[in-house]
């Protein structure tokens, strides 16, 4: 409780409307202000309030949703309010996009067209204010302009709190009305007319604080909040963390490398490679071939070890995040294709820039007894969609039975 005193006469001055456990007096020449007692009508209202009972899943803090595929991301009601509560909402989306500046012009233009606006933008990063009941279709709409890698949301229920200021602004706001209506009356002494002045100007004060608090949390209530981090490479320990398998962490990254050329030829396993592409070193000890065409095509083949107990699934999940989540490639087409012995493999392919250049990127997978055949191709853009009919022809020669 706050308490104001000042010295003076002894006059008492009950003000009217005051509720019954308080009141603003000036008694025995002090001048007394009980903040806590103005609650009046408006205490009323927040024990009503208070005795029904929220709704089990509006709690405080409710985390929820992290992303497990690819699949799964994207549509749906994802934000949702219980009926009658307040909720903040946050949203965090990694991405893969083939051009991060053109995808955020897209995106700044989508936000504004639903009456959001642009927070923060960095080179790879930027956050959004979506109002509230346009947000799920903004959040399903992201596919659209990217991979969706993966995401986390969460609502955070300020019911309480913004209750609380509404009633602490009305009790400020009474109180100001009557601090005013004695500065008005007049004929106290200097003193006390002074204490009420810096009272009311206190008081003032508390009002434009609460109310600039309250419309901060009106605003997040609002609109929510939505980062998108676009091809932002995850740290080593996260990336360790969701994909433990090294090779499929390290999936695509030769783009960054030097082809190696050792002048060795052989071949990881038997495929009739694409014409004009030739074999320019083989690593007996690390089942690695590697080919190149004369504009700047690169083919890897290469064969690890399955897991025991594995199957074509996992592996097939465990390489699309792989390919979206550590090599940060746009999806662009995945299909399943049978070789000419009866063999299934599956195929991922997609596109990312690497230094104001976009590749194409594409990673066949087939299993075959206990070992895993990878036959990866990449070359810059024009290159890689004028090669790929041929490619794709060159995977159904893959032979792994005659050749074991």
């Amino acid at each position: 409780m706050k308490r104001l005193w000042c010295t003076g006469a002894g006059l008492l001055v009950l003000l009217s409307g005051c509720c019954s456990t308080g009141a603003l007096t000036v008694a025995d020449g002090e001048l007394m202000v009980e903040e806590e007692s103005y609650r009046g009508d408006a205490g009323m209202r927040f024990a009503a309030k208070a005795a029904s009972p929220a709704p089990a899943m509006a709690a405080r803090n409710m985390v929820a949703m992290d992303s497990a595929s690819s699949e799964s991301l994207g549509g749906g009601e994802m934000i949702s309010a219980p009926e009658g509560r307040k909720m903040i909402f946050t949203a965090h989306y990694f991405m893969t996009v083939l051009d991060v500046k053109s995808a955020q012009d897209a995106l700044q233009k989508q936000a504004e067209s639903l009456g959001g606006y642009v927070q923060s933008i960095t080179d790879d990063t930027m956050t959004l204010r979506i109002p509230l009941d346009k947000a799920n279709g903004f959040l399903g709409d992201l596919g659209k302009f990217g991979t969706i890698n993966s995401r986390s949301i969460s609502g955070r229920d300020v019911t309480s709190e913004m209750v609380d200021m509404e009633i602490r602004l009305e009790n400020l706001e009474l109180m100001r009305r009557r601090l005013q209506a004695l500065a008005d009356q007049g004929g106290s002494k200097v003193e006390q007319l002074l204490e009420v002045e810096r009272e009311l100007g206190r008081v003032t004060t508390e009002i434009e604080r609460y109310k600039g608090q309250l419309k901060l949390l009106t605003n997040q209530v609002d609109y929510v909040t939505v980062t998108l981090n676009m091809n932002a490479e995850l740290p080593v320990g996260e990336l360790v963390r969701r994909i433990p398998v090294d090779w499929v962490a390290n999936l695509g990254q030769d783009l960054w490398n030097d082809v190696p050329v050792n002048g060795e030829y052989g071949y990881a396993f038997d495929v009739d490679l694409p014409l004009n592409f030739t074999v320019v070193s083989y690593f007996k000890d690390m089942d690695v071939t590697y080919a190149i065409s004369s504009d700047e095509g690169v083919i890897k083949l290469s064969r690890k070890s399955d897991f025991k107990g594995a199957t074509d699934e996992f592996w097939r999940g465990l390489l699309k995040r792989g390919f979206t989540e550590a090599g940060n490639f746009t999806l662009v087409e995945e299909y399943e294709f049978e070789t000419g012995e009866g063999l299934t493999g599956y195929v991922i392919s997609g596109k990312r820039q690497l230094n104001q250049v976009t590749y194409g990127y594409q990673v066949m997978l087939m299993r075959h007894s206990d070992e895993l055949y990878l036959y990866e191709f990449w070359a810059p853009e024009v290159v890689f969609d004028g090669s790929i009919d041929k490619v794709k022809d060159s995977l159904k020669s893959v032979d792994l039975i005659w050749w074991r």
